[in-house]
């Protein structure tokens, strides 16, 4: 992979400089001339700069935004936190607590380990088949081979100095790495962003949300499948805090990769449009729920609150903000509602892993877990 970038970048110079070719301007061309790998691009699930950043700034906030439950000296708060085996999961933890801590949590802390059950993508045979399937690479297909996009790849290939059009992998791949570089560098911006006009990155979010719809969102029937016994877990949690109020305020946090938050998602019916989402209609959707860049920027997380009012409500908050749920009208619903409403969805005969070739190792109900964090964290506060 890097082999190939440096071989592209001389190739790139050599196409201005000696072949007067290309339309990059001089300081563009010393910027890419002075660039160097020092990053894997393939490990996109490593924690750089940027996450690092997101991820302590998310933990110290959680505590600024519940100072009752976290700074509470007399009744302490229980933060039990997990992790799937994908990298960054447990670093990201790490970050986050320390990030709680330099806020003045004054949690106790319980670490569960690591659950497989978080890297579900990974461990169910069937559904990887799937991704390489016809019926999923359809529609991505289908949106790669429009106008839109042969003239995109022209213009890039004529920028860098090319006689031929690259194909869309390649400038994928430079993409790739002026959003990679330029997330792990703060206040840096990757020279392999300058080959694009901005345009051109929006073709590209439209690649990506075509792509994850297909493969982590609605229009997967493995993705509801995916995440649903998450669900349960998360449904069967606070059913019994309802019925067996603790002493003291529980906080489970579960770090997982943007996957598996995809899959909860889905399963939860967030970013729901009543209107399929394709390769003919992406462009035209722009205010689409389904957008990548908004459900899981990075340190994209879900808060699931559980309310003692008069009666239990429950908030889900994406991103720091409140998710509306239509079957309530509102941000904050009442746990009788939800718990009707997702009855038949979480029945253990169907929300399971079964249909995978081998049985995943779920998460212990004895766990008490109520949040994940890519950061999908699911907890409980009394009011």
């Amino acid at each position: 992979m890097w082999e190939k970038m440096n071989e592209m970048k001389d190739v790139i110079l050599s196409n201005h400089r000696t072949k007067a070719r290309g339309s990059l301007c001089p300081r563009d061309l010393d910027a890419l001339e002075s660039w160097y790998p020092v990053l894997d691009i393939t490990n996109e699930n490593m924690l750089n700069k940027v996450g690092m950043s997101e991820t302590t700034e998310i933990g110290k906030d959680l505590v600024k935004m519940y100072p009752k439950v976290f700074k509470n000296m007399s009744v302490p708060a229980t933060v039990m936190y997990a992790y799937s085996s994908q990298n960054p999961a447990k670093q990201t933890a790490q970050v986050f607590l320390d990030g709680m801590r330099l806020a003045g949590s004054t949690a106790r802390v319980i670490n569960l380990g690591e659950f497989s059950a978080l890297s579900v993508d990974q461990s169910c045979p069937k559904y990887k088949d799937f991704l390489t399937s016809p019926e999923n690479l359809k529609e991505s297909r289908m949106y790669k081979a429009q106008m839109e996009i042969k003239e995109m790849l022209k213009e890039v290939s004529h920028r860098l100095g090319y006689s031929y059009d690259l194909n869309f992998d390649v400038v994928f791949q430079m993409y790739k790495l002026c959003s990679f570089e330029t997330g792990a560098y703060l206040g840096k911006i990757s020279p392999w962003c300058a080959v694009f006009e901005k345009r051109h990155f929006k073709i590209f979010q439209n690649d990506e949300d075509i792509n994850s719809y297909y493969t982590m969102g609605f229009g997967s029937t493995y993705a509801p499948r995916l995440g649903c016994p998450a669900i349960k877990n998360l449904f069967q949690i606070l059913g019994e805090i309802t019925k067996h109020t603790p002493d003291d305020p529980q906080v489970t946090v579960l770090f997982a990769h943007s996957n598996t938050l995809r899959f909860v998602l889905t399963a939860l019916g967030i970013a729901w449009d009543s209107t399929i989402l394709t390769a003919r209609n992406v462009d035209v959707r722009e205010d689409r729920m389904w957008n990548s860049s908004l459900m899981v920027p990075f340190s994209a997380n879900l808060q699931v609150v559980l309310h003692k009012c008069q009666n239990y409500k429950v908030t889900f908050i994406l991103n720091n903000y409140k998710v509306l749920y239509s079957t309530c009208n509102s941000t904050k619903c009442d746990w009788d509602v939800l718990r009707d409403e997702y009855e038949d969805i979480i029945d253990p005969l169907s929300c399971n892993f079964d249909f995978c070739s081998h049985q995943l190792n779920s998460i212990g109900h004895n766990t008490h877990v109520h949040f994940f964090v890519t950061l999908l964290v699911m907890f409980k506060i009394i009011w």
